[in-house]
């Protein structure tokens, strides 16, 4: 079944006729879904807002939080999309008298059915570097290489080169360090292309670029190759993990949906591409709290981010889901066995 079909559908299974009529004001709340006819499905278009969207069908565009209660498909009000899907109940129905219902929380904590198409980057162990090559020289005469251009490469730790190894090409870009103890992670990189090596001449090794993803200049360096992209699928977790946000790959101070990040926690700790942390916060939606006050509130869930790449102490991730901004330093947590009870279909 289409998706989009798939969830008008299971929106509206969530109204049958209910006595009376919808409560213009403070809705009561009771353990039962009801179902309302008549409703309209309108299709979300850029730039709408869920209080435009309530001053075109109700007039009042302080009546959006009426109309979040009834679309509990939309995890967050302030983010919608072009292409979904609103229901519209009719203005008849928003006199005194009726029952909103909620059986239970609107933030779903379930795992996320959901293949994604990722691409490695960004991050090479202290290691790995040290052990890199650099494009040292190029027979092109000009700074900015790209595809089929040829390059000579150092390799400043002795290493066995061999005439058709291939390797990673990428851009150095700055350490990484963990945002709380300041220990040193590895370095963040930039994924350039991939070259070829056509032989080796004393201290180089000549080498083919093959696929270049943006300019290439003297002084990137090389490391060993690998899939830059793949699909992926969720992999159900057998360890439990506390870690951390440590770093964007992009610098955003605000994550949300399809950001690459790095966490603290690798393959060293039994992580593996697939796996999934959900991430956590605690406190006021609006309020800043102090530490006696958030102290008794729970944590909860606000994201969910799968792992693409793990390395040996760090692993590099997408945020598959968010009901607000994230950030760096945020807790994040895998549960062992998340992924294996039934997921929610996107």
């Amino acid at each position: 079944m289409n998706r989009r079909v798939a969830l008008v559908l299971s929106v509206l299974a969530l109204w049958a006729a209910v006595p009376g009529q919808l409560l213009a004001e403070e809705p009561l709340i009771v353990s039962t879904y009801p179902s309302l006819s008549g409703e309209r499905i309108y299709i979300v278009e850029e730039g709408d807002t869920l209080w435009d969207i309530s001053e075109q069908f109700f007039e009042d565009p302080h009546y959006w939080p009426v109309m979040w209660a009834f679309n509990p498909q939309i995890t967050n009000p302030h983010w919608i999309y072009p292409g979904d899907y609103v229901v519209i109940f009719p203005k008849n129905l928003t006199e005194k008298g009726a029952v909103l219902v909620w059986a239970e929380s609107r933030y779903n904590e379930k795992a996320k059915d959901i293949s994604l198409e990722v691409r490695s980057l960004g991050f090479i162990s202290d290691r790995d570097f040290r052990e890199s090559g650099k494009i040292v020289w190029s027979r092109e005469e000009r700074d900015m290489l790209g595809q089929y251009d040829e390059i000579y490469v150092e390799f400043y730790i002795p290493k066995k080169i061999m005439r058709g190894e291939e390797f990673t090409v990428y851009h150095k870009e700055g350490k990484v360090k963990h945002p709380i103890t300041g220990e040193m992670l590895g370095w963040k990189v930039r994924h350039l292309g991939k070259a070829k090596v056509l032989g080796v001449e004393k201290a180089y090794a000549k080498a083919l670029l093959l696929t270049t993803y943006q300019e290439i200049e003297r002084g990137d360096m090389f490391t060993d190759v690998f899939d830059h992209q793949t699909r992926l699928s969720p992999k159900a977790n057998k360890v439990d993990l506390d870690s951390s946000i440590v770093l964007s790959m992009e610098d955003d101070h605000e994550l949300g949906e399809n950001s690459y990040v790095f966490l603290d926690k690798g393959r060293n700790d039994g992580v593996q591409a697939g796996n999934r942390f959900v991430v956590l916060e605690k406190g006021d939606g609006r309020f800043e709290l102090d530490e006696d006050e958030l102290a008794d509130l729970p944590w909860e869930v606000v994201g969910e981010i799968m792992i693409v790449e793990p390395y040996d102490g760090t692993s590099l991730g997408v945020i598959t889901r968010s009901i607000k901004e994230l950030s760096i330093g945020q807790r994040c947590e895998m549960r062992k066995g998340y992924g294996e009870e039934p997921v929610v279909e996107q």
